[in-house]
Formats: C-alpha cells, sequence, structure tokens
C-alpha cells in the first residue's frame, strides 16, 4: 500500500509541476492555490501510511478464543438441559466447563452454572454454552 500511495503522489507531482508551470503565466496566480488544494489529498493519504504503525499486531490475552476442537451445540434451556458422557457445558463468565454427568454437585467458578446428579442450571442460562467432544 505504501507503494502505491507513493507511486500515486510521485506522478501527481511530475505530471502537475511541469503542467503548473506551463498554466502559470496563462491563467495567473489563481492556479498556485489550487495546486495546493488538489495536492493535499495526496499527502494527507501519503502521510498517514507512511506514519501507519506496521509492527505485527497481536490479539489481546483478556478475548477468549475458544479451541477448535469443540463442537459446539445448538440448544435452548427451555427445553431441558442435555446430559451425555460426552456433554460438556461452559460458562461464559470464568470459562469454567463442567461435565453434564456427575456424580457430585458440582459449580463454576463464579456461581453461574451449576450440576447436581438430579439437576443442571445457571443463574444467566445464556452465558452457557454446550458442547461435544
Amino acid at each position: 500500500m505504501r507503494a502505491l500511495i507513493t507511486i500515486a503522489f510521485v506522478l501527481f507531482l511530475v505530471v502537475s509541476v511541469p503542467l503548473l508551470a506551463w498554466l502559470v503565466p496563462v491563467g495567473g496566480f489563481f492556479l498556485l492555490p489550487l495546486w495546493w488544494v488538489l495536492s493535499l489529498p495526496f499527502v494527507g493519504a501519503l502521510c498517514v501510511v507512511w506514519l501507519k504503525d506496521e509492527r505485527p499486531q497481536f490479539l489481546p490475552s483478556d478475548i477468549y478464543y475458544p479451541p477448535s476442537s469443540r463442537r459446539y451445540k445448538s440448544w435452548n434451556s427451555i427445553y431441558g438441559w442435555p446430559r451425555a458422557s460426552n456433554l460438556f457445558y461452559e460458562c461464559c463468565h470464568c470459562l469454567n466447563t463442567l461435565p453434564s454427568e456427575t456424580n457430585d454437585p458440582r459449580e463454576c467458578s463464579c456461581g453461574n452454572l451449576f450440576i447436581t446428579p438430579n439437576y443442571i442450571g445457571a443463574q444467566n442460562p445464556a452465558m452457557v454454552r454446550l458442547y461435544e467432544e
């Protein structure tokens, strides 16, 4: 992108300066401010492109990126909380995962998701995801 903007700016200068030198005696000094106004977008684009930080951008560490091996399932807590040995629930608040089948009561670290041998529930079911392993 830098090369394209630089070439466009140099081409504009190469074409416009001789043209301006030829037209100033004919049209007067009105063309000089017009030339400056026409060159401003090129100068601005050139400055933005050259001053832009082109270091590699790293993803922030506070954003959670779920593992790609998880196959998330579409479900609605209104119709029940499915249980199976290969199904797990993930709390989107604290990112803890809990198995859907358990013999002892479990709870995620933020307290949103809780699973007992007889019941599965959440304070905010919209912040819970179901995945299969």
